[in-house]
C-alpha cells in the first residue's frame, strides 16, 4: 500500500468515529450481522463517501468488498437486509467487471459472482448462476496462466453446482454427472465419490 493509499485510509477510517451509530449497529447484530467491528455507519453517508474515493479502489480492494457482501448475502437472516446486501453485491462485481483483465485469472472474478449469487439463493438452485459458474468454466478454460491449485478450486465449486443444477431443475442425469465427475476430478475425495456411485449406478 503506497502513501497516499494510506493516508485516505486512515482519513475513512477517521470519519468513521464521527458517523458512528449505536441503534443502527445494535440493529445489523440483531439480523445477523455479527462483524467484529461494526460502527454503524448509515448506508446514506456510506454512499456519499463512496462517490469520493469509490473510483480509487484497487481490484483487490473491489474483490475483498464483494467477498463480505456474499459471506452477508448467504448468512443475513432477514429478508430485507438480505436482499441490499445481495444488490450491493452486483454493484461491486460491476465495478470489478470494468476493472478487470478479460483474459487473466478473469474465471476468479466470475467465480465470485456465481459465489454472491449461490449464497443469496441457497438452496433454491438458480439458472443465471449455473451459467455464471459456466462462464467462469470457460474462461478459465482460457487462461494459460493460472495456477492449477486456483484452476481445481474453481472447476471444483463450479461443476458442483453445474451438476446440482441440472440435476434438480433440468433432471438431466447425464449432464448431472458429467459436472459431478468433473468436480471429483478437480478435487477427489471420498464423501463425492460415494454420491456420485450411489445416485448414478
Amino acid at each position: 500500500m503506497n502513501e497516499e493509499t494510506h493516508q485516505k485510509l486512515m482519513t475513512i477510517k477517521r470519519s468513521f468515529r464521527l458517523l458512528m451509530n449505536g441503534p443502527g449497529s445494535q440493529s445489523m447484530r440483531d439480523k445477523g450481522l455479527g462483524y467484529k467491528l461494526n460502527w454503524g455507519v448509515p448506508f446514506y453517508e456510506l454512499k456519499k463517501m463512496a462517490q469520493e474515493y469509490g473510483k480509487d479502489y484497487d481490484l483487490n480492494n473491489l474483490l475483498t468488498l464483494l467477498s463480505r457482501y456474499t459471506n452477508a448475502a448467504a448468512f443475513v437472516k432477514d429478508p430485507e437486509l438480505k436482499k441490499a446486501m445481495f444488490d450491493r453485491g452486483m454493484e461491486v462485481f460491476k465495478a470489478i467487471d470494468e476493472k478487470a483483465d478479460k483474459t487473466s485469472n478473469y474465471a476468479v472474478v466470475l467465480q465470485r459472482k456465481a459465489s454472491l449469487m449461490n449464497g443469496y439463493y441457497g438452496a433454491n438452485v438458480n439458472e443465471e448462476c449455473a451459467k455464471t459458474y459456466q462462464e467462469a468454466l470457460d474462461a478459465m478454460a482460457k487462461d494459460a496462466n493460472m495456477s492449477e491449485q486456483l484452476k481445481n478450486s474453481i472447476a471444483y465449486e463450479a461443476n458442483l453446482y453445474i451438476a446440482t443444477y441440472a440435476q434438480v431443475a433440468e433432471n438431466n442425469m447425464a449432464k448431472a454427472k458429467e459436472h459431478y465427475e468433473k468436480a471429483y476430478t478437480a478435487k477427489p475425495n471420498d464423501q463425492l465419490r460415494k454420491f456420485i456411485d450411489a445416485q448414478f449406478k
